[in-house]
């Protein structure tokens, strides 16, 4: 039977490795991590004398990593990384935190419901800490896919293959137009009327944007955009500037009409209504803080 040898890696040797392969320069890495240059060199060898390879080849501007480098930084990224984790969570608890939920939500959710459920949630779980990330639908799916993120929050007509999934919230589009528009005092609009103008619209990646492009496709009608931009707030400032019309979520730019010279006619048609659905790889392997979270952002 062969015996195990136990290899011991200090992690400050380990964290300067790491410095020298990002600068190319022993000296220089030991400035960064305030160790003299001999005590840098000395760490290095006994990195080496561990994993019995040569780590780095010394040229005229520097070092170079050799194979066995090139795989003791890849373990080294990997174990700094766990440890930097542990070190967050060990201090979390030390404050009373018991455990982190990552979601990414699109824009649309964000700006109308998520901020009162989670304000709602997290009194309810004083000890749980959540870190919210504003992706577009497909981007908040990738990342779930990838495990980058818990839950995520995305437009019900984003390909979702593979994930499970919950109703969240709908919301209602509205056409947002100047005061002066021609249509400043209409309540309801047909297609063609919300497709005649130039837009104001928001990148080609958000749900919002893929499904107004393949409305104007199905109805065999125009859609010319003018300006895009990166969120509701600025498409409703170049809409009062009459550069066009916008297509939005109504509960997500309530302040801005209050506040603009702007005028919202409610689009009735079937596809005025969207539905955001709340998304896991699987529910029930959900940690207990994700499950809980999950739990009430879809029974709220």
């Amino acid at each position: 039977m062969l015996a195990v040898m136990r290899i011991h890696f200090d992690n400050k040797s380990l964290n300067l490795f790491v410095q020298v392969a990002h600068c190319g320069s022993i000296s220089q890495a030991a400035r960064q991590s305030h160790l003299a240059l001999a005590a840098a060199s000395k760490r290095i060898a006994e990195l080496e004398a561990l994993v019995g390879s040569t780590l780095l080849v010394r040229h005229a501007r520097g070092v170079k990593l050799t194979d066995a480098g090139t795989m003791l930084l890849a373990h080294a990224h990997t174990i700094l990384s766990a440890i930097g984790a542990l070190e967050l969570d060990v201090l979390d608890r030390q404050h009373g935190v018991q455990g982190l939920v990552r979601i990414g939500a699109n824009a649309s959710s964000i700006a109308q419901f998520l901020p009162q459920s989670l304000g709602s949630f997290l009194r309810a779980h004083p000890g749980l800490r959540v870190d919210l990330t504003e992706l577009s639908s497909l981007a908040a799916i990738q990342r779930l896919r990838s495990g980058e993120v818990d839950l995520a929050v995305f437009e019900a007509q984003s390909a979702a293959f593979g994930l499970e999934s919950r109703f969240y919230q709908r919301d209602q589009l509205a056409l947002i137009v100047s005061r002066h528009h021609r249509l400043g005092r209409r309540k309801r609009v047909t297609a063609a009327e919300v497709f005649a103008d130039e837009h104001i619209a928001l990148a080609e990646s958000t749900a919002l944007a893929r499904m107004l492009q393949g409305i104007a496709q199905g109805e065999n009608l125009n859609w010319r955009v003018r300006v895009r931009v990166g969120s509701f707030d600025a498409a409703c400032r170049l809409v009062e500037q009459r550069l066009g019309v916008a297509v939005l979520p109504y509960g997500a730019i309530e302040p801005q009409l209050a506040s603009l010279e702007l005028h919202s006619v409610r689009i009735d048609m079937p596809w005025g209504l969207r539905e955001h659905r709340l998304g896991a790889r699987h529910f029930s392997a959900l940690s207990p803080a994700a499950a809980l979270l999950a739990d009430h952002l879809t029974q709220a």
